[in-house]
């Protein structure tokens, strides 16, 4: 959507709607950046072999689990997190 607003950047319809149009482009700026971290915080945590509970227990002490199921690696990791059948 950023790439849209940005292309009709001179057309007649952002320059008649511009504080709205504006307010579009700071939106999906920080919704995008909020993805991006997302994105790279999820795939460091599959990658050693956690779920997002899995993780926020055993960082908050909340939800002990006594069993510890990683491996050492990053591609058992990610069997362990989305199943065994890969497609690649």
């Amino acid at each position: 959507m950023l790439i849209s607003i940005i292309s009709i950047w001179n057309h007649y319809i952002y320059r008649e709607n511009h504080t709205l149009m504006s307010f579009l482009v700071v939106f999906d700026t920080l919704l995008s950046f909020s993805l991006f971290w997302y994105n790279i915080w999820s795939w460091g945590i599959a990658c050693s072999g956690l779920t997002t509970i899995e993780f926020v227990g055993r960082n908050t002490g909340y939800k002990m689990n006594y069993y510890d199921f990683t491996f050492s690696r990053v591609r058992d990791n990610l069997f362990k997190v989305f199943g065994t059948k890969s497609y690649f």
